[in-house]
């Protein structure tokens, strides 16, 4: 049976809003290690060097689960140098599958990771030439700076094994770079707030994540922007859960049909619905857009005269950063309007409010040029 797409997330991918969330399951189809299989790969280097009633335990503690104990004790005696020529050697290879390169093909202002490994930017590297900006939980303002100029970015959410100082593999590092980094956290909600979230290759198990979710659902009393879930043989009783904690709507799959095509089949999917829509919702032209931006926040300078021309054009607060300068906050206000075909309600406004800055040399001009782009007529 084909897989169904929901049509809203068509929706959010054709409109830049839809951002690929890559679990485990992605890399492990490249060859790279489960969670498990790194873990038994560090009992593998620091067995020999133990005595056997220790190499024992070892094995006793990864038999029963207990592998953040296990990562614990074998980064302390290995020392952090060799621990982080372990994490490189174990992680640091591979190649870009065929699902690697459709994700990347995916149409988003950024790609997030669990993963450590470095398959996602070689396959972006492969698509469009370019190095990739890679950024982790330790980079929080240039994360703020990527989102709002809506330069795209890979945010590898665990750390990356290029940068070994950055990598979460306990509940400590978890603590300590993720949850304990309020400002991080603080990007990640405001993400989540603005951005639906398609998660590949993830069972949606991590403590850390549900509660990200869990904390986003009930700010906006299940009510925010969707995400969405590529999963095998999810049932009914899961489903109502995971929508109803976390705000996700499973795309479920057969298993028994391998998960790479089916993953592969809803990406294509994914990208041609996407496609239809954008031919309906047009992105304005950069240069319009940031000259518009720019008039705005030089005539418009409270926080509280972009919120309310968001509600004159029934665009939401919510997919609005506000903690960023007038120029960015106008920027996504522009391109909101854009997309909602609200672009000529907004020259209204500037004309309404400000009719002294529109008679500006130059003003004129260039508001006969964006409503000559909305009319179809400009390029």
């Amino acid at each position: 049976m084909a897989i169904s797409i929901p049509e809203a997330l068509c929706e959010y991918v054709g409109t830049g809003l839809c951002i690929p969330w890559i679990g485990a399951g992605i890399s492990v189809a490249a060859g790279l290690p489960t969670w498990n299989g790194l873990v038994e790969s560090l009992v593998a280097r620091v067995g020999p060097e133990l005595q056997s009633a220790q190499q024992s335990e070892l094995q006793y503690l990864t038999s029963i689960g207990l592998f953040e104990d296990v990562v614990e004790f074998g980064r302390t005696h290995l020392g952090e140098g060799e621990y982080r020529e372990w994490l490189l050697a174990t992680l640091g290879r591979g190649s870009p599958t065929d699902l690697h390169r459709a994700i990347v093909n995916l149409p988003s202002p950024a790609i997030v990771t669990t993963n450590y490994d470095q398959l996602i930017e070689t396959a972006l590297v492969s698509a469009t030439g370019a190095v990739p900006t890679v950024l982790t939980a330790f980079d929080v303002q240039p994360l703020w700076t990527q989102l709002a100029r809506r330069r795209r970015f890979l945010l590898k959410m665990h750390g990356d094994v290029g940068r070994p100082e950055t990598i979460v593999l306990t509940s400590r590092d978890y603590k300590r770079h993720v949850f304990g980094n309020l400002s991080f956290m603080s990007f990640l909600q405001r993400m989540l707030l603005g951005h639906s979230i398609l998660f590949l290759g993830s069972s949606l198990s991590d403590i850390y994540i549900r509660r990200v979710l869990e904390e986003v659902t009930y700010a906006t009393e299940g009510v925010g922007v969707p995400h969405f879930a590529v999963m095998p043989n999810v049932g009914t009783i899961q489903r109502k859960i995971l929508r109803d904690r976390f705000n996700v709507r499973v795309i479920s799959y057969d298993a028994s049909k391998g998960h790479v095509p089916a993953l592969l089949e809803v990406l294509d999917k994914v990208v041609v619905g996407g496609r239809a829509v954008e031919r309906e919702y047009r992105t304005i032209p950069p240069e319009l857009s940031q000259k518009l931006s720019k008039i705005l926040a030089q005539v418009f300078i409270r926080q509280a005269e972009a919120r309310r021309t968001c509600e004159d054009l029934g665009i939401s607060v919510t997919e609005i950063n506000f903690e960023m300068a007038p120029l960015y906050v106008w920027g996504q206000v522009v391109r909101l309007a854009a997309r909602e075909k609200q672009l000529e309600r907004l020259l209204d406004v500037l004309r309404e409010r400000a009719p002294g800055a529109v008679r500006a040399e130059g003003v004129t001009k260039l508001l006969e040029d964006v409503s000559k782009w909305v009319q179809g007529e400009g390029t």
